[in-house]
């Protein structure tokens, strides 16, 4: 080697988005085409997390952590959108929903304390129950 770079030619790979299930392609009668379900998995991945991060905040706090939490939900929706590149309505449902999701997390959240609390006493409210006059 003379200390020159050779370069090799490049090799084209070839990629399908879909995913052939049967003994070879010819004859398989089933295939799974991935690459339109991905951005339906991606915000329904999104509005889940959203969903419980709600319940998450309903459990503890009080409703005005609502206020930062859709908040960040919309402006979290908003730069992904952006960032694909999507249209405008499409990053302002993306945001509405959101925004939503965690509303309606939150409200489950709320019914899931009330219930526990109903049947579990929960340790703040023993307090408070010793301190009543």
């Amino acid at each position: 080697m003379s200390g020159r770079l050779t370069s090799r030619p490049l090799t084209k790979v070839a990629y399908r988005s879909h995913i052939n299930i049967g003994e070879n392609s010819d004859d398989s009668t089933m295939w799974l085409d991935l690459q339109p379900w991905l951005p339906l998995l991606t915000i329904s991945l999104t509005i889940t997390l959203c969903f419980l991060a709600g319940i998450a905040l309903g459990l503890r706090y009080k409703v005005w952590i609502l206020v930062p939490a859709v908040t960040l939900a919309m402006i979290f929706a908003m730069i992904i959108g952006v960032a694909r590149a999507d249209h405008f309505w499409s990053i302002v449902l993306a945001m509405v929903v959101l925004g939503t999701a965690v509303q309606f997390g939150y409200l489950a959240g709320i019914e899931i304390r009330a219930a526990v609390g109903s049947v579990i006493p929960l340790p703040h409210a023993q307090v408070a129950q010793r301190h009543a006059p």
